[in-house]
């Protein structure tokens, strides 16, 4: 899970980015942190338990500082959710595409 590069008798370590194991806790910390930002309580409190799919990097663990967060959420419901209230739960840039369907 970690790479160990010696310069003198200094190590330094960084992340095994294509570990298995890496990449399966960095899926989990990611999911994680959906909950604890507040986002998946706020999507289930305006639209009625919708369907939320984490994807693209972020969703494979790939993801690094420069990466977005791509969420697909599917709901029955009518109701238009505030962007406003989504940045502040990512603490992030965001961009948003809708489509109904």
């Amino acid at each position: 899970m970690l790479e160990i590069a010696k310069t003198g008798n200094v190590n330094f370590y960084t992340a095994n980015r294509s570990s298995e194991k890496y990449l399966l806790e960095k899926k989990l910390y990611n999911i994680k942190s959906m909950y604890e930002s507040g986002l998946i309580e706020y999507l289930r409190r305006e639209l009625s338990n919708p369907s939320v799919v984490l994807f693209g990097s972020y969703g494979k663990g790939e993801d690094t500082e420069e990466s977005d967060i791509d969420l697909y959420i599917e709901t029955p419901s009518k109701k238009n959710v505030s962007l406003k209230n989504l940045k502040n739960c990512l603490k992030e840039e965001y961009r948003h595409s809708s489509m109904k369907v």
